[in-house]
């Protein structure tokens, strides 16, 4: 077993990137958004949100019209976008770039904004941007459940309710711990199988964090072509931030047979 080099890949929230003080979102979703696009909310933030978490396919064209973009929001190539919990909003020079890498089964939804000028006093419409949403990795048939490690006192503490140690062998053993005490499981060492496309540039997984990963020769030509909006945390950041914060992180292991 090795440790393959990903990198854990963020919105770069840097006011001298994006514009914004205080490091917050460049755009959000607002209710004027919301009543115009109903469908959009419900496959968001509906009842049964499944098909988001999972980044299948919905029934409905997708189109991310008239956003809101803060007026001293920069055109980054990613827009830091708030409660977006699937992908990206990027620029057509970055989709063009991803383009020529492996990402797993995604769609590019058309993205446009509205942005008030100071300069002119008029709102303008901002395009050429577009939602990359991803398929996600479940671990069904690709994590060796058996040998991954979980944080429990942080499970815990997220629940509310005593901690309780049970053995997780499988995938369905993981799913029947979520179903049976939410959240799910954060797992400090997750460890795929032969299954999992290590070619991937690009990936994030379903239920077993909230990260992001872009392989190291991704985010060297992400750097190469000077794409703003984006930034990484390497294991030894998160390692930092963990014996702070205590929120864990996530050390990926593969399996070499």
């Amino acid at each position: 077993m090795t440790n393959i080099n990903y990198h854990i890949l963020k919105c770069n929230g840097d006011p001298e990137v994006t514009g914004i003080r205080g490091g917050s979102n460049q755009s959000w979703f607002t209710d004027e958004f919301w009543e115009r696009n109903p469908k959009i909310q419900n496959f968001m933030f509906g009842s049964d949100r499944e098909l988001l978490h999972r980044g299948l396919v919905p029934d409905f064209d997708v189109e991310l019209k008239r956003m809101f973009l803060d007026p001293k929001a920069k055109h980054t190539d990613c827009i830091w976008t708030g409660a977006l919990l699937n992908g990206f909003i990027v620029s057509t020079r970055l989709k063009h770039l991803l383009e020529k890498f492996n990402l797993p089964s995604h769609q590019y939804y058309p993205v446009t904004f509205e942005q008030y000028s100071v300069k002119t006093k008029a709102v303008i419409e901002v395009g050429g941007y577009w939602w990359l949403y991803l398929l996600k990795e479940t671990g069904e048939h690709t994590v060796n459940f058996s040998k991954c490690s979980f944080d429990w006192d942080y499970h815990a503490r997220c629940s509310g309710l005593p901690k309780n140690v049970i053995p997780i062998n499988s995938y369905q053993d993981y799913i029947n711990a979520f179903l049976n005490c939410p959240p799910s499981l954060v797992p400090t060492k997750l460890v795929f199988n032969e299954n999992f496309d290590r070619g991937l540039d690009l990936w994030s997984a379903r239920f077993l964090g909230v990260q992001t990963y872009v392989s190291d020769r991704l985010w060297q030509a992400i750097l190469s072509e000077g794409i703003t909006g984006l930034e990484i945390r390497t294991i030894e950041q998160e390692t930092r931030i963990w014996k702070i914060t205590r929120v864990p992180y996530t050390k990926l292991v593969f399996n070499e047979n």
